[in-house]
């Protein structure tokens, strides 16, 4: 993550714990006062580890990386080739556009999977947040909440690129996962068949692009689009380190 961004994580973090004491039932003071210790020592440490100007000027340092975010990301923007047309702010569909554009079909797949199969359950899984049964909800909620956060907090500036949201892709693997499994007990009757689809969307949506495309992955767009010169007409790609 970018370091303003970053240092939003460990505050979402530190957010978690104070509400998971406020309002669970599971933490009790000691527990939560030496998760909290730990997470700001270990915030503290790579501070100073990653920028070892802070040794000299730690309030200057934090101020500039904020001011320059301020200046570069919200104000000045970023250059942008969106529908043939140049721009310096992406607007608010750019990253749902790039989500769309590099998430393959087998991914796409098993999140839609996962919206039925949770659909069907009539189970609402953000409802356990404080009482959950399970770690893996208890994981998935948390794991929900921080890239929801992510997302909303990179749409609002105006410097949008391409790469920043490369983060998110393991949280869509998450969910994808969740959503082959769950489709299992569904399609138990019919498992084999069930399997040998997913087998075959497997091998056409990420096997065939990684022997295709060796070794310049980023320049990978969905199928969905035709081709990558018709996905470079909505959005021009910038696949740093090839052109």
């Amino acid at each position: 993550l970018t370091k303003s961004v970053g240092i939003l994580g460990y505050v979402y973090v530190l957010g978690i714990c104070g509400a998971l004491f406020l309002f669970g039932s599971k933490l009790h003071l000691k527990v939560t006062l030496k998760m909290i210790f730990v997470i700001i020592c270990g915030f503290i440490v790579s501070l100073f580890l990653f920028f070892p100007a802070m040794l000299q000027k730690p309030v200057w340092v934090l101020e500039q990386i904020f001011t320059e975010t301020e200046r570069v990301g919200v104000r000045d923007g970023h250059g942008q080739i969106i529908m043939g047309e140049y721009t310096r702010d992406g607007g608010p569909a750019y990253y749902p556009l790039v989500l769309l554009m590099k998430t393959s079909p087998f991914l796409l797949f098993g999140i839609l999977l996962w919206l039925l199969v949770a659909a069907k359950q009539k189970k609402n899984v953000f409802a356990s947040l404080f009482n959950g049964n399970s770690k893996s909800e208890l994981f998935f909620i948390y794991l929900s909440l921080f890239y929801l956060g992510y997302i909303l907090v990179m749409i609002f500036p105006s410097k949008k690129i391409d790469r920043y949201m490369l983060p998110v892709f393991p949280y869509l693997a998450v969910v994808s996962v969740y959503g082959f499994y769950g489709a299992l007990y569904y399609f138990k009757n019919a498992k084999e068949a069930f399997l040998v689809v997913v087998g075959f969307l497997f091998a056409l949506c990420v096997v065939l692009p990684l022997v295709t495309l060796f070794p310049y992955y980023f320049t990978y767009t969905s199928p969905v689009f035709g081709s990558a010169n018709n996905a470079n007409k909505l959005l021009a790609q910038k696949s740093f380190g090839i052109g």
